[in-house]
């Protein structure tokens, strides 16, 4: 902020807290709900599994019976598609016996940190199906020996802190052009 003050003097700094974002560092709270959300998917014949390959048009149909076409652009899922791609995510899905996609739960990779970025669930048919990846995905977590940080991303959702056992505060600078005659004498102004 400093920096930028001596930088641009005709500008005005601000720092504000811009999200919180849910953290687990080691290992998750109350468990026993992913455990038993897990033992449940088995029951049903759900198959749990991260996905070796991916459809963009699969994810995009499953999303828009649960939000609405409206909700998410064919660029968002080309983004996961190169995510993908490129080993900066896993996906893990939830398949009835017939192959058809109930859920689908997306963690992007850092190199100490697993980001649960994005997940879906078929409305009607894929109850309890998102806790039972995020069970999956806790255990992928859990084994990693290189993942230190499950980060639940941006946001306050209920959910998110169920899990928890930290937080993050993420910050932004803002900056806001004063008008050149409030700018003090000797300024420099480009």
């Amino acid at each position: 902020k400093s920096h930028l003050s001596t930088k641009r003097p005709d500008w005005q700094w601000d720092v504000a807290l811009a999200a919180i974002s849910p953290l687990v560092i080691s290992s998750f709270k109350r468990t026993s709900i992913l455990r038993t959300a897990l033992k449940r998917a088995d029951t049903l014949g759900i198959s749990l599994e991260l996905e070796r390959t991916y459809d963009p048009l699969e994810f995009a149909s499953t999303h828009t019976s649960q939000w609405g076409p409206e909700s998410r652009s064919a660029t968002f899922f080309r983004m996961i598609e190169r995510l993908f791609q490129t080993g900066c995510a896993e996906i893990l899905t939830a398949r009835n016996d017939a192959g058809a996609l109930l859920a689908a739960h997306v963690d992007i990779l850092g190199d100490s940190t697993r980001h649960f970025y994005y997940s879906v669930c078929h409305p009607t048919e894929g109850s309890g199906c998102g806790t039972a990846l995020l069970g999956l995905s806790w255990n992928r977590f859990r084994h990693a020996t290189e993942e230190r940080v499950y980060s639940f991303g941006r946001g306050t959702e209920r959910y998110k802190f169920q899990y928890a056992n930290a937080y993050r505060k993420l910050y932004e600078l803002r900056g806001f052009r004063v008008p050149v005659e409030d700018v003090p004498d000797g300024a420099d102004v480009d």
